[in-house]
């Protein structure tokens, strides 16, 4: 059985406001009941426009031709639409958290902040006091802006450094451990596992082969 998984950050939608209907887009990620399930039958038209979609936003990246960024975005815009017309959005507000543009703007001030500061040793009071929220709610809407938790984004921040340097450098693992924000050489190589698939040491003898 083949599996394609889309990971789509809510701030690029949000960034082409202008261009297409984010909130009709939003709503498929944001206002779900809680018997919704993120898949699409692995024979249905949507899942096979999507596939041919992905494999041409893929070639395009690969070949770099002029304008290639326009054209992949078109392709993404269109994945979207796929995704729109797929799924029933129809939700009782109580069900939800309302995700408006300007909460987005506060949850966006965090992921700025995480961005830049992913290697310190984070809290989340730390985090909600730059949306201005309490710690209860913001870890809430993030998950809600972001498909996952504070903890688990920072994580993904923190290996992708780290696969980063040890495709790029010589540093001992535990030196690329510690410069990506994990202390606990243990600890960094679960969650590189958990994330990535491999390890450290698995990333960095595939460069020597």
């Amino acid at each position: 059985m083949q599996i394609l998984n889309i990971h789509i950050d809510p701030r690029f939608l949000w960034m082409c406001n202008n261009i297409i209907p984010v909130k009709r887009i939003m709503e498929i990620f944001l206002s779900r009941s809680r018997d919704f399930v993120n898949r699409l039958p692995q024979k249905s038209e949507s899942a096979e426009r999507i596939t041919e979609l992905m494999l041409k936003m893929e070639n395009e990246f690969r070949d770099g031709k002029d304008s290639y960024e326009t054209m992949v975005k078109l392709y993404l815009f269109e994945i979207l639409t796929c995704f729109v017309r797929q799924f029933d959005t129809k939700r009782s507000k109580s069900e939800v958290i309302l995700l408006t543009y300007e909460k987005f703007l506060y949850i966006n001030r965090s992921v700025e902040y995480i961005e830049q500061n992913y290697a310190k040793d984070l809290t989340l009071e730390e985090l909600s006091a730059t949306a201005g929220f309490s710690q209860t709610y913001f870890g809430a809407l993030f998950k809600q802006m972001t498909g996952m938790s504070p903890w688990e984004y920072i994580n993904i921040k923190r290996i992708s450094r780290a696969r980063e340097l040890l495709k790029t450098t010589n540093k001992t693992v535990d030196s690329i451990a510690a410069e990506s924000g994990y202390n606990n050489i243990t600890l960094f190589n679960r969650i590189f596992k958990k994330i990535t698939g491999l390890t450290p040491s698995q990333v960095r003898g595939d460069l020597q082969l």
